[in-house]
């Protein structure tokens, strides 16, 4: 004979509509797709709503089990998106790209005027290379 489950006995799973704590999941806000150069020359790609917080964790080896070993890593690339599935797409594309096709995009970017330039020291400056 089967054990019947209680409702109350299933773990919940969360939505992006539910809470996580404290915390809303945001659908809107600033979310950053951005490249680092490791110590030993690979790019890595991630996607985060806290640039300066991210970079922080890559250097001291949390934030990615990928980048352990491999500090100090130096931000060469950045775009600002406004919605999350925007960023998620973006990321999930440039980890599609090659290294030479990445290396290209990273070209491109260091020789726009208008740039999204970060200042991880002062916080984050916002450019005109946004997507909406």
């Amino acid at each position: 004979m089967r054990k019947k489950i209680k409702r109350r006995d299933v773990p919940t799973v969360f939505s992006p509509k539910t809470k996580r704590g404290d915390k809303k999941i945001k659908r809107k806000d600033i979310f950053y797709v951005y490249i680092v150069k490791c110590r030993n020359g690979t790019y890595y790609t991630g996607y985060t709503n806290n640039l300066k917080n991210r970079i922080k964790l890559h250097n001291k080896g949390d934030g990615a089990k990928y980048l352990k070993g491999k500090s100090p890593v130096q931000l060469i690339y950045v775009k600002e998106y406004s919605y999350y599935k925007n960023a998620l797409s973006a990321e999930k594309n440039m980890k599609k790209l090659t290294r030479k096709e990445k290396e290209v995009l990273i070209e491109n970017y260091g020789n726009d005027p208008h740039r999204f330039v970060p200042n991880l020291s002062m916080g984050i400056k916002r450019g005109i290379n946004r997507d909406i």
